[in-house]
């Protein structure tokens, strides 16, 4: 396991308020394109960019694929903390109400990077999107050539 950083969770309004001292990324979800905050510049390392809507596939199989959350968006999130993950003290993760996506992503990268059980303050606290969560986790398993069968993850 990689060191323990700050896993921030925060709505689009408390992500514009946000501020840092040490180093930290951000991982900025909208549901509309072109509505991400203007966020701090300050000790900023990256900042990835996305918009999905918070629904899950099962229930919304009508929804046009570029509104759904999948298993490529799920790569870019996990390709985005690589990169930063030795960078950064904090990372931020926000969406529009801090309830649902921004939960469920939090929680899906402490599980990768800390281990078992420390995702669950993020179960505590909020609504994790389930989807967001587990297909996050199935894709972080499939790049490391376990079997969701096999794995305690899921």
């Amino acid at each position: 396991m990689s060191q323990i950083k700050d896993l921030q969770v925060r709505s689009k309004q408390g992500a514009i308020m946000f501020r840092s001292n040490l180093p930290w990324a951000v991982i900025s979800v909208v549901t509309e394109a072109g509505t991400w905050p203007k966020l701090a510049d300050e000790n900023r390392q990256d900042v990835i960019q996305m918009n999905f809507w918070d629904v899950s596939a099962s229930k919304m199989s009508w929804l046009s694929k570029d509104l759904m959350f999948d298993e490529e968006k799920a790569n870019l999130i996990l390709d985005f903390v690589e990169k930063v993950w030795d960078k950064i003290d904090v990372l931020l993760v926000h969406c529009e109400m801090g309830i649902s996506r921004s939960p469920g992503i939090a929680a899906a990268i402490a599980y990768c990077y800390h281990g078992p059980y420390t995702d669950r303050q993020f179960f505590k606290r909020y609504t994790p999107n389930t989807h967001v969560y587990e297909t996050i986790l199935k894709t972080y398993l499939k790049r490391h050539e376990e079997s969701p069968k096999t794995s305690k993850i899921l």
